[in-house]
């Protein structure tokens, strides 16, 4: 399912598209635990759920130390790269491509004016829409998963 996720969502005009980044889905998912695994597919199966499929693209953080791969959600459609440009990333999961993140949960939470979840890894990246973008890496616990799903509806950016 997280391999479908990841190739499904690449679009035509972005980096991950290309020969090289392409095989990066396999490489993350090979990565994976069992574990990060359900709770990707569990997290994007209810995000999918308040978003259309228009609105989400596979996305690789290439400048992180994990590498991650995944899918970034999005508040209005995905036309092209082009006019994404002022689009808002509400909400990005990653699996880690780099072995030593094996089994972790890479988030990034835009809309928030505190991090929406608990975790010892939390780190703020930039800002977007007024409001800090916080990466947060953390093992797929339950706790996590639930916190995550549920942060992505309290985003300033969905209102």
């Amino acid at each position: 399912m997280a391999l479908d996720t990841l190739c499904d969502n690449i679009r035509g005009d972005y980096s991950e598209a290309s020969d090289d980044r392409r095989a990066l889905s396999r490489q993350a998912v090979d990565n994976a635990s069992l574990e990060s695994l359900r709770a990707f597919a569990e997290i994007h199966e209810e995000l999918s759920h308040l978003v259309g499929p228009s609105h989400i693209r596979t996305r690789f953080t290439d400048r992180t130390a994990t590498g991650g791969y995944g899918v970034s959600y999005y508040r209005d459609p995905i036309i092209t790269k082009e006019t994404n440009r002022t689009n808002l990333e509400i909400q990005t999961i990653c699996l880690p491509t780099k072995p030593k993140w094996r089994g972790v949960l890479e988030v990034y939470f835009s809309g928030h004016a505190q991090a929406p979840v608990e975790s010892a890894d939390i780190e703020i990246e930039g800002r977007r829409a007024g409001q800090p973008v916080y990466r947060v890496r953390n093992a797929p616990t339950p706790q996590f998963v639930r916190q995550t799903i549920d942060a992505f509806g309290r985003s300033s950016i969905l209102s």
